[in-house]
């Protein structure tokens, strides 16, 4: 909420967000509806990445990234019982997909352009 905070008091927001998790996601929500200058989506849209549990209860509800905690889970646990079994085993890449939960605080985005923070 901070992050949000001072980002607001610098000025010009870009049209969307994506935070790094869904708990900084939320938080920034609050900072914006607090401020009341900005309207989630029509101004700005805000991406969490997690999809926690009280994701879909914010206002508005958070469009988040999903990755299957459990799949991430059982991988490791068979990778390590390989490991276990044979420790010479070289290390593997395992790519899990992310899912994409859109909810309501992202949209198409405003016509106006929000500043270029790579080039600023």
């Amino acid at each position: 909420m901070r992050a949000g905070e001072q980002l607001l008091k610098e000025g010009a927001l870009p049209t969307g967000i994506f935070c790094l998790n869904d708990e900084m996601a939320v938080g920034l929500l609050t900072a914006l509806r607090a401020d009341g200058r900005y309207r989630v989506p029509q101004d700005i849209s805000v991406i969490g990445f997690d999809d926690i549990f009280w994701a879909g209860s914010s206002l508005p509800a958070l469009t988040t990234v999903r990755l299957d905690k459990g799949l991430l889970g059982r991988l490791a646990a068979q990778r390590l019982m390989e490991r276990l079994q044979e420790p010479s085993l070289p290390g593997t890449y395992i790519r899990v997909e992310p899912q994409i939960v859109l909810r309501n605080s992202t949209s198409a985005g405003p016509a106006k352009v929000g500043p270029d923070l790579l080039s600023s």
